[in-house]
């Protein structure tokens, strides 16, 4: 990656890198980084796994172009996947996901285990997940939802939107709290676009009801990233391509429902 600050980077700017697991390869807060500085970052990284790369501004004017010309770009593979530098407040990409293949081994996240897995420290996983909601508003044309109370208001916490769910780490009770997102009750709310990359930044997702909407485009393989997913109905909408193998990579799903889409071709093994 190459980074390029503007000139408040020092006291506005923060960026993360960061695998599936929530395991950082580089971490700078606010006060890290130098301003009006050139960063070049370099990693070698597995191609069966998926990575997340966040900035963040607390000015909310990125890193370009009112106080300077800073600005991002990421090569994977040698190939440019992302870039910019005026993205407001926020800027996540999720990078690697269409490597992942069948045939190559897992990740111990998504493999079932006793043993406790790291987790994303509280405020920055809240922040990747309020991003990815506001993805999925944008994407899905949530300024004409049937019902969107709450949705995109800076002062209310997302886990009090409409059809959003969050709950206290080990609280069995899915009560609306500061806790990670574990449902997505949406269905037949008038969602009318495609579902975003970002839907696999939400990671602590259990039950997910997305049916009966307007839903088109393909399913995204980073719903593969969704390792504690159980419940997911997406069925009575205008999606359309195949299923995505990473959906085998959820080995706590029980309940799928795809029906009355646009699909093609068959079950993928690996389901």
């Amino acid at each position: 990656m190459f980074f390029t600050t503007d000139d408040n980077a020092n006291h506005e700017t923060s960026a993360s890198f960061a695998d599936s697991n929530g395991a950082t390869s580089f971490d700078m807060q606010v006060g890290d980084l130098e301003n009006n500085k050139n960063y070049h970052v370099q990693e070698c990284l597995p191609k069966q796994s998926c990575y997340i790369l966040t900035l963040n501004d607390e000015a909310g004017d990125g890193i370009c172009c009112d106080h300077g010309t800073g600005s991002y770009s990421i090569l994977y593979d040698g190939v440019e996947v992302a870039s910019g530098g005026d993205f407001g407040s926020s800027a996540v990409h999720i990078i690697g996901c269409e490597s992942w293949s069948p045939s190559v081994s897992l990740q111990p996240s998504f493999q079932p285990s006793t043993s406790q897995t790291p987790t994303v420290p509280t405020g920055q996983r809240n922040d990747k997940e309020r991003e990815a909601l506001i993805q999925l508003f944008k994407a899905t044309g949530g300024e004409k939802w049937h019902n969107n109370r709450g949705w995109m208001e800076e002062t209310e916490l997302h886990c009090y939107w409409h059809g959003v769910h969050c709950n206290v780490e080990g609280d069995e009770e899915y009560e609306r709290t500061n806790g990670p997102v574990v449902r997505i009750e949406l269905e037949g709310n008038g969602l009318n676009g495609t579902i975003p990359s970002e839907i696999g930044l939400l990671s602590t997702l259990h039950f997910v009801t997305l049916q009966d909407n307007a839903i088109t485009g393909t399913i995204p393989s980073e719903v593969g990233m969704l390792s504690e997913l159980s419940y997911i109905h997406m069925n009575g909408n205008e999606i359309s391509g195949t299923i995505p193998t990473e959906i085998g990579k959820l080995y706590n799903l029980e309940d799928i429902s795809l029906e009355d889409n646009n699909l093609v071709g068959s079950i993928p093994s690996e389901v």
